[in-house]
């Protein structure tokens, strides 16, 4: 299990955090801890570094499924979709287009406002 994450000039929150919380809280629980994955981009170019890096676990891992988990945003009102990047649904068209059967692609909603 990898969780990527691409990083763009200064933000390296997600690192420093890592180990407090998702590696204890997983270890804490029972659970196997998540590898964390750096693609370094960029320009903020976040697209093309988890394609590649999809299809390179694909062609690595011939014999397992790859499952993508996209987070997609949910906004309260139905107008506000527009004024936000659609960059999880580019990402998953790509990786159904470029990639083989065996990528699943999961879409979780991600509430901003609860």
């Amino acid at each position: 299990m990898q969780v990527v994450h691409v990083e763009c000039e200064g933000t390296d929150a997600l690192i420093r955090d890592w180990a407090k919380e998702i590696e204890q809280p997983a270890r804490a629980a029972g659970l196997p801890v998540p590898a964390l994955v750096v693609l370094h981009s960029p320009y903020r170019f976040v697209i093309q570094p988890i394609l590649d890096h999809v299809l390179a676990v694909e062609r690595a891992h011939q014999d397992r499924m790859v499952v993508v988990v996209i987070p997609e945003l949910v906004e309260r009102r139905w107008y506000h979709y527009f004024l936000h990047n659609q960059r999880g649904e580019l990402l998953a068209a790509l990786v159904l287009v470029k990639g083989d059967r065996r990528i699943v692609i999961i879409n979780v909603p991600w509430y901003l406002n609860a």
